[in-house]
């Protein structure tokens, strides 16, 4: 379920939301009230493998001489 932060403080049904607060999408509060809530960003993924074709440059050390 995608995350939401509180944008502005609002009270509802006896229940203070503060500046920030981070609650669930399936949360009542959220869901009749998503005006008041901005989207938190999931975690970014980085693919792990090339795709068929993609050519990704690659340093390697050099080895230190002795």
């Amino acid at each position: 379920m995608p995350l939401y932060r509180v944008r502005e403080p609002f009270l509802w049904r006896g229940r203070v939301y503060a500046i920030g607060a981070v609650m669930d999408g399936s949360d009542l509060a959220v869901e009749r009230n998503l005006v008041l809530f901005d989207p938190v960003p999931g975690p970014t993924v980085e693919q792990a493998t090339a795709a068929p074709g993609e050519r990704r440059s690659v340093r390697i050390p050099r080895k230190k001489e002795t």
